[in-house]
């Protein structure tokens, strides 16, 4: 239907401002704004929303007035209709006993409505309704707030009426973690919260977009999504703590892969949020890159989620929160899922066990996403009673067996597909040892899965255990030394022509158990190759593991973002990648086209109507291109986005490449 973008916190600044605090990022701010709006004209929506702090001066400040005019001068450059609501650093802070900063009052309301316009007001767009809100002035007992209670009730009722769909829009969250929390320097105070929460739930708001954080989190309550965004300008560095490394520049608060705004695709029946990382970036400062999928199509990829990312941390708060610690939750993975459009998860049992992951579940199961939970060993009744009850949030269930007790846990998924309607995948049990190739030594570890390795397993156990009829479909593993294509597409047919469905279990590049692997391009490779898999074979359920690094214990390897929960190059490889090769209109036809010495497929062929194009996986000291790629139009290298024309060498580095014959 249309589009449109969300900023928060741009927190301008005057030229001439200082580090204050010793923040050298602070005299950023400006030109990270003036980027912002270059990227989004470049997405061209339909209207923009900021959530307010566009300034940094607070209005007790002589310079505050300054700052608003050159906030005015950055953003008149958008080509999109602006709408501006209040923050604190516009119009005073929330009172709060405990903060000496000056708190909201009518002559700051005063000079906000001189420069851009009513302090709370709404508009509609096609079938949907906007209402933005002043938030710092509930609870403070002025007159404004009261006539804003009055109008917001008498809007909301003529809304409903009208039959559209309704999207809010404030500076400070209703809650950061939980609706009933207790009041912190990052909600709205009872009872302004309960009132606000009240009319949302009353005239069903479908979605709520707060600011104020610095901070991306997303909640779910009452049936509507609330998201919490980041800033453009800084990171508030208390949020750091999520981190299990060192935080990044500036204590945290200059990390620049988590500032940005969003992106918001609304659509019959929904909307999808898709966040923009800006990266600090200034004007002009960035060359442009093939970053946005150009459909609305969703990966064909799935990944599995092996760190924590349901329940919550308490932050050491002090400054802005001095007495209190603070709840809240890290979603800085569910960003990352957001932005490459990846939908299908995978994750242990204990996830779906626990309430609260089950709440959490359900809340990305309303968004579109999708669940495949495993578990270990012959299922109990109370798990299948648990399964067959919350069938709705599961996908698929995917049971794990040790070999010899495959037999067993056949029959039990027979039974239990009498009580579960979710398919019931199997999956053996089998040592690290003879995963390895050479096999030369004792290990503990083990992993699961079919795989090429270990065809006659497989065989055996659709042969010896009936497996067709008994259990819905089977996993495939492909371990960290064999090729997605090759481990997928070579035991394909036989499994299909059983009846069964197929999860393939794709296993990041690793070495050694105290190793670590680092060559990200290599690791892009593989994640691309993955993704072409599940594109080639949309029947089959593809998974890379592992999403976040796994950069202690055993097995050390990077994954598609940091411990910091930022990008690496595997995650801008896989974005860039499906960015040229969806919405191409046709069935994208896929051929290998040729293989190193070991076997091991290097390129493919791709062809969609009139595109045609050649991937190319290069390894160390394989940087010659592929045969039939000498007129190529350009290169695109998928790790960075950047293209370059034929007649420029770009085989210096190894990692993914798309070669783009014709379009």
């Amino acid at each position: 239907m249309f589009r449109f973008a969300v900023i928060a916190d741009s927190h301008i600044r005057l030229p001439a401002a200082d580090a204050e605090g010793g923040y050298p990022s602070n005299r950023h701010a400006s030109a990270r704004s003036r980027y912002v709006v270059e990227r989004v004209n470049r997405l061209r929506p339909d209207f923009v929303i900021h959530l307010g702090d566009i300034v940094h001066p607070i209005p007790a400040l002589a310079s505050h007035e300054e700052a608003v005019l050159l906030a005015r001068e950055i953003y008149a450059s958008l080509e999109s209709p602006l709408y501006v609501l209040p923050g604190n650093h516009d119009i005073g802070d929330k009172a709060n006993a405990w903060m000496p900063a000056p708190v909201v009052d009518a002559h700051s309301h005063a000079v906000f409505e001189k420069h851009w316009g009513d302090l709370y007001r709404s508009f509609d767009h096609q079938d949907c309704h906007f209402v933005l809100l002043d938030t710092p002035v509930l609870n403070s007992g002025l007159p404004r707030e009261r006539e804003q209670m009055d109008w917001l009730a008498a809007d909301l009722a003529r809304n409903r009426e009208a039959g559209r769909r309704l999207f809010v829009f404030v500076h400070y969250p209703l809650f950061l973690y939980e609706p009933d929390e207790t009041k912190h320097y990052d909600n709205i105070e009872e009872p302004a919260r309960s009132w606000l929460r009240g009319l949302l739930r009353t005239y069903g708001a479908e979605a709520v977009f707060a600011g104020h954080v610095h901070n991306f989190f997303f909640n779910r309550c009452d049936g509507a999504n609330h998201y919490i965004l980041p800033s453009t300008a800084f990171v508030r560095p208390e949020y750091a703590e999520f981190a299990l490394i060192e935080p990044g520049p500036e204590f945290g608060r200059d990390d620049g892969g988590k500032l940005g705004f969003f992106m918001v695709r609304v659509f019959p029946g929904g909307h999808a949020v898709d966040p923009i990382r800006t990266y600090g970036h200034s004007e002009h400062a960035e060359p442009q890159r093939l970053t946005a999928p150009s459909s609305d199509s969703d990966s064909a990829l799935g990944v599995s989620l092996r760190h924590s990312w349901t329940g919550a941390s308490e932050l050491p708060s002090e400054g802005l929160d001095e007495f209190i610690r603070k709840r809240a939750r890290n979603d800085y993975i569910i960003q990352a899922l957001w932005e490459l459009r990846v939908r299908k998860l995978r994750v242990p049992i204990g996830d779906f066990v626990s309430e609260s992951g089950r709440r959490r579940i359900a809340d990305l199961v309303a968004n579109g996403h999708s669940f495949t939970v495993f578990s270990v060993g012959v299922p109990g009744d109370d798990l299948v009673k648990l399964v067959g009850d919350h069938a709705d949030l599961i996908s698929v269930w995917e049971v794990i067996a040790p070999q010899d007790q495959l037999a067993v846990c056949v029959e039990r998924i027979a039974a239990a597909r009498q009580q579960v309607s979710s398919p019931i995948y199997l999956a053996p049990v089998v040592p690290m040892d003879l995963v390895q190739a050479d096999g030369a030594a004792f290990q503990h570890f083990a992993s699961h899965g079919f795989s090429l390795g270990d065809a006659p397993l497989l065989e055996r156990a659709m042969s010896e255990l009936s497996l067709a009829g008994k259990v819905d479909g089977v996993t495939l593993r492909t371990s960290p030394f064999e090729t997605p294509w090759e481990g997928i597409s070579s035991q394909l047919a036989g499994i299909e022509a059983q009846g069964l469905s197929v999860l393939a279990n794709v296993q990041l590049p690793r070495t050694n158990e105290g190793v670590a692997f680092d060559d990200d391009a290599l690791t892009a490779n593989h994640v691309v190759e993955a993704a072409l898999v599940a594109m080639v074979y949309p029947s089959v359920s593809v998974f890379i593991d592992t999403f976040v690094d796994h950069d202690r214990g055993y097995y050390p390897r990077n994954g598609l973002i940091d411990r910091r929960y930022n990008p690496r190059p595997a995650f801008h490889a896989l974005r860039t990648f499906e960015a040229l090769v969806s919405g191409r209109g046709e069935k994208m036809i896929v051929c290998p086209l040729n293989a190193g010495d070991t076997g091991t497929v290097r390129a493919f062929s791709l062809q969609a109507g009139p595109f045609r194009g050649i991937l190319h996986l290069a390894a160390p000291g394989e940087g010659d291109v592929p045969d039939g790629a000498v007129d190529a139009l350009r290169t695109v290298d998928l790790q960075t986005g950047t293209a370059v024309t034929a007649n420029q060498d770009a085989t210096e580095t190894h990692g993914p490449k798309v070669l783009i014959l014709s379009e």
